[in-house]
């Protein structure tokens, strides 16, 4: 990370379309503060967290081992950054009195987004009755030939239990109108925190955000903390990514889509979704993408090859269609991979009425459309490219995510 100043780091990717900037200490502050910034599209949204510390001792700041530490007679303070994220680690010296670590928050422009176990989203039947199993980190169908179990929606441990965090009102790709490319909206993730003793010894920690009163909590099991070797690491990570940290199976026709406002008139120039592919890929797995105005098909894109089973962004161009101001479209998206071998989308859990889904029998998307009710809470990794239309540019053009719904055909959804 580069030093502002005595008290103040920074990470900038000086990506003028889509950036993210961290920022470490308070460049606002005359002393370092054990604090964190993150900062998406130019601060146009941000969120700061900061450890609350009553000691009374005065902390030594140092740099060593790629990390930034605070350190005082109780607990400290490490900032460093790892693959696709940033740590923000708090080290007990001593067992705490309390087995809570508390931090405030302040934010701008963003929603937070909790993350529950599968057995709180997802029951037994769902999907027309094929779901047969759910844990914590996934659902499962079965297969009649074989009888085997196939997980079509997973969410990895240290998601279970985090936040998703959003743009209030934006998403999409406005780069080529001049403006900002939000994606699916999505400014960065809060993983489930670790907690390790001296000894290698971890368990989960209990994390919850009160955007009301600022505060963000981690709470740690007091057994552990009663027979942890001290120090004790508590390790919460901040993400990069900008995809959705859960996978929902999409494929053998499956449509899902969310629906979007834009506020100025334009013309569809691709659509972007964030896919990978389970059992590996075959010759001929593709992907649509298509764009409805209510239950009538306004356009779709040819059938794209998904060329590889890896986690990746896949773009599929549009017909530039025409698309009017402070209309609602849903952004659609389906796969011909056969299940069992399971062609996921990623998405996070958003709020009531994000998502829903339909069944189709073909790779042609219908219509009309036969959407389901829209009741379901997911907001999936897709996203529009859009240019002006007329020839206008349009320097700050906003575009606000309205409610989702996710198309199911036969075998899964995605949206």
């Amino acid at each position: 990370m580069e030093k502002i100043n005595s008290t103040t780091y920074k990470k900038d990717n000086k990506d003028k379309f889509n950036r993210f900037e961290i920022e470490v200490g308070d460049i606002h502050s005359e002393d370092f503060k054990p604090q964190v910034k993150l900062k998406r599209w130019d601060n146009e949204c941000n969120a700061s967290f900061r450890v609350i510390d009553d000691g009374l001792d005065e902390p030594t700041i140092k740099e060593e081992e790629g990390k930034i530490k605070y350190i005082k007679n109780k607990i400290e303070a490490h900032f460093y950054e790892v693959e696709k994220g940033h740590e923000f680690e708090v080290v007990l010296k001593k067992k705490p009195n309390i087995n809570k670590i508390q931090m405030s928050i302040e934010t701008k422009r963003l929603k937070f987004y909790y993350q529950p176990p599968l057995t709180e989203e997802i029951k037994v039947g769902d999907e027309g009755g094929r779901i047969v199993k759910v844990t914590e980190t996934d659902a499962y169908v079965k297969d009649e030939k074989t009888g085997e179990l196939t997980s079509v929606n997973h969410r990895p441990e240290n998601v279970v239990g985090s936040y998703a965090v959003y743009h209030k009102s934006n998403s999409g790709d406005y780069s080529k109108m001049g403006g900002k490319n939000y994606m699916a909206g999505k400014a960065f993730h809060i993983y489930r925190p670790k907690i390790i003793d001296s000894n290698g010894n971890w368990v989960w920690g209990n994390l919850s955000i009160d955007e009301k009163s600022g505060i963000l909590t981690i709470e740690i099991d007091q057994d552990f903390l009663d027979n942890a070797v001290y120090p004790v690491n508590v390790d919460p990570t901040f993400g990069y990514d900008t995809v959705g940290g859960s996978t929902q199976n999409v494929g053998n026709y499956q449509v899902s889509g969310s629906y979007h406002t834009i506020t100025e008139t334009g013309t569809a120039d691709s659509m972007t979704g964030y896919f990978d592919i389970a059992g590996g890929y075959s010759s001929g797995d593709e992907f649509k993408t298509g764009i409805y105005q209510g239950t009538s098909l306004i356009g779709s894109s040819a059938a794209v090859d998904l060329q590889n089973a890896d986690p990746a962004w896949r773009t599929a161009n549009m017909n530039g269609e025409s698309l009017t101001a402070n209309t609602e479209y849903m952004l659609v998206a389906m796969s011909n991979v056969m299940p069992l071998r399971c062609c996921y989308l990623y998405y996070d859990s958003g709020t009531e009425g994000d998502s829903n889904y339909d069944n189709q029998d073909d790779f042609i998307f219908d219509d009309p459309a036969n959407w389901e009710d829209r009741d379901t809470d997911r907001k999936y990794s897709i996203y529009c490219t859009y240019t002006a239309g007329g020839g206008t540019k349009v320097i700050k053009p906003t575009y606000q995510l309205g409610k989702g719904m996710q198309i199911n055909s036969k075998n899964h959804h995605l949206s």
